[in-house]
């Protein structure tokens, strides 16, 4: 085996206790050149930024659509999405687009994924002639950013992930949304958003920053399929996020007021498809709460209600052909609501027993 040349090692360490030495004087002795010396800070703003070296040799990666598509992706988001799942502090999520230079490509790129399944337009599928691809160029990209970032744990690729999740849940993609859901949660214990952060200094977080996090963490449980939740409740002290949208709906830059999704269906209010699921998935959390109780003539009662009026508002949206605005969570209503009707029709009143069956025929054909 060749090695260094006998000495040169000892030379490499004499010349650098000579610049340790140079370098000490300088700031010493208050000499102005000092101030060209890289501090602790900016040094740190190197090292981070080191992840970005795959992005130089993939441009691509942090290409963005015309602001008028991005607009229109972003306007299905916040009309659609976000009031079912608010991941997204608004006021600190448009105050992070105002930067140009440190976009957060990752998560643009996972609500561009999602809005695309909502949207018409070809541009945003990768085979223009067939809709199943709505948003999988998005998503394709958001994958290849996820592998520069899932090491470092960021809050916006936290959002990015649950958003993800809940994308690939909606193409029956279960274990790869489990498996977005999980990295998500993990990330969040790391930053340690499961614990109370208004007890934290103002210097460590601002308001803003707080709301955020609470907002990104108790979206996480949202997003979970079913499986063990990876955060043990007895851990969790994080407060909730604030009841009142008014700051929200102050930074909104756009106003949102109709979109057309599809060529055969008309232009509808903004929110009247999510203000319909936002009551489905009010009324489902009934049912789960009376549900274990339901030899209780109370209990029954407020489930067969709410089951009904489930059916009734699903029966509506499909009426109206808006049924493609719900997300998958409401999928699960209306198969909750379902069960509830078939264990009504067993049940030895006729009449009460016919109701159930009309319901249920009533989701067969939907």
């Amino acid at each position: 085996m060749v090695g260094p040349p006998k000495g040169y090692i000892e030379a490499i360490e004499t010349r650098l206790h000579r610049m340790e030495s140079l370098i000490g004087d300088l700031v010493h002795s208050n000499d102005p050149r000092a101030e060209a010396l890289p501090s602790h800070h900016h040094l740190s703003e190197l090292i981070a930024s080191t992840h970005n070296f795959e992005l130089l040799k993939r441009p691509e990666l942090t290409e963005l659509p015309s602001q008028e598509l991005s607009d229109h992706l972003l306007e299905i988001y916040f009309t659609h999405v976000h009031p079912l799942l608010p991941v997204i502090y608004k006021p600190r999520f448009f105050d992070q687009l105002k930067d140009k230079d440190h976009l957060p490509h990752l998560l643009l790129n996972a609500i561009y994924s999602f809005s695309a399944r909502f949207s018409d337009r070809p541009e945003v599928r990768k085979y223009s002639n067939d809709p199943n691809t709505a948003g999988d160029v998005f998503f394709d990209r958001a994958k290849a950013l996820l592998d520069n970032d899932y090491d470092k744990a960021r809050v916006t690729t936290i959002q990015a992930l649950v958003i993800l999740s809940l994308r690939e849940y909606g193409k029956s993609n279960v274990t790869r949304a489990w498996l977005y859901a999980g990295m998500a949660s993990r990330m969040s214990q790391e930053l340690g958003m499961h614990r109370n952060n208004e007890k934290w200094h103002p210097i460590d977080l601002s308001r803003e920053q707080r709301e955020e996090q609470k907002r990104v963490f108790w979206a996480i449980p949202s997003s979970n399929l079913g499986r063990p939740l990876a955060i043990d409740e007895k851990d969790v002290d994080a407060a909730y996020p604030l009841e009142d949208d008014e700051e929200e709906n102050d930074i909104l830059p756009f106003k949102m007021e109709h979109v057309t999704v599809s060529s055969t269906s008309s232009p509808i209010s903004s929110g009247g498809a999510t203000t319909l699921c936002l009551h489905i998935l009010y009324y489902s959390t009934l049912m789960l709460l009376h549900r274990p109780y339901i030899s209780n003539p109370n209990s029954s009662n407020v489930c067969t209600k709410a089951a009904t009026a489930i059916i009734e508002i699903a029966d509506t949206m499909s009426k109206r052909k808006i049924l493609l605005f719900c997300l998958n969570p409401v999928v699960y209503c209306v198969f909750t609501a379902a069960v509830i009707h078939t264990f009504n029709a067993t049940q030895s009143n006729s009449s009460f027993s016919q109701s159930a069956k009309i319901n249920i025929l009533i989701c067969w054909n939907h």
